[in-house]
């Protein structure tokens, strides 16, 4: 539940209220891109904590890390949550 309050709040997902409430997206599938949805739930993408390192501000190593976070959601914000629902099979298709 946690995540979904975290998704509803950025308006990436409504929440219904009631006996048949529940939730729904808030914005077309084809509108949401992975990268908005990576961007919510994961609020520190860095792959390691330069910022309490010393050697921090002569390291050659930051930049690089930095430049690999950008490249990652770049890639994921080319693709957009209609296009990886499209591309799932069903579990239920595959039984069958």
């Amino acid at each position: 539940m946690k995540v979904v309050s975290t998704l509803g709040h950025a308006g990436l997902l409504e929440t219904v209220r009631g006996r048949s409430g529940g939730f729904r997206l808030g914005r077309a599938a084809q509108d949401i891109t992975l990268g908005d949805i990576v961007r919510v739930t994961e609020p520190s993408l860095r792959p390691a904590d330069c910022g309490s390192c010393v050697l921090s501000p002569g390291c050659g190593l930051t930049p690089v890390l930095s430049e690999a976070v950008e490249a990652f959601l770049a890639v994921l914000d080319e693709r957009a949550l209609a296009d990886v629902a499209a591309a799932t099979q069903s579990p239920r298709l595959l039984e069958g």
